[in-house]
């Protein structure tokens, strides 16, 4: 597994950088916008990578990723699956498992599924995963936010000194009815980790 993570990565980190990818969080447009719009590097988590390509290796890249508000990637995930998502195998199989909640209110009524997404299914899976250790330590050396995504990328860019140009890629439409405060707290505790370590309390 290491040596496949290795070789998708690697010749994409050559320019000394590195995007670990968040699903939900505006990942493919980051992606775009520094790798151009063939590029699609996975979402291997921060552990992944350093693993694959070695501590020292991994130390010198500057590495980054995006998160987003967790109630708001919620109800994004939801709707990209919804529609079956990127129409593969893994995602069409969630597809038919969230046919039974129709809507966003009686999927959280489920907490025996809502936690089984939160365990299971990648995109529902806490932003902290993908850009932490277990300690809740950052693996990477950049976090930018979906809420100000164009001045983040910009920011990043900076740092690099490159120019990119922003695409917006893998959108969806926003949900007309927000979550009722019951449900939404519900989903806020789902993701506490979330919420503490990327100031989203």
């Amino acid at each position: 597994r290491d040596r496949a993570i290795r070789r998708r990565i690697a010749p994409h980190a050559a320019d000394g950088y590195l995007l670990l990818h968040v699903p939900k969080a505006a990942g493919t447009s980051v992606s775009a916008a520094f790798y151009g719009p063939e590029v699609f590097l996975g979402h291997t988590t921060a552990r992944m990578a350093r693993r694959a390509i070695g501590p020292w290796p991994y130390s010198r890249l500057l590495t980054f990723g995006f998160v987003r508000d967790p109630v708001s990637r919620f109800h994004s995930s939801y709707r990209y699956l919804r529609a079956g998502g990127a129409q593969n195998r893994y995602d069409l199989k969630w597809r038919d498992a969230l046919a039974p909640y129709p809507t966003l209110e009686r999927l959280v009524a489920d907490e025996g599924m809502i936690r089984e997404l939160h365990q299971h299914q990648l995109h529902f899976h806490p932003q902290h995963r993908f850009l932490c250790d277990p300690a809740g330590r950052l693996l990477v050396r950049e976090v930018g936010r979906f809420e100000r995504l164009g001045d983040d990328v910009e920011r990043i860019a900076g740092l690099l000194g490159v120019e990119v140009d922003l695409p917006r890629l893998n959108t969806t439409a926003a949900d007309e009815v927000p979550l009722a405060r019951t449900a939404r707290d519900r989903v806020r505790d789902l993701y506490a980790r979330d919420r503490a370590l990327f100031g989203y309390e």
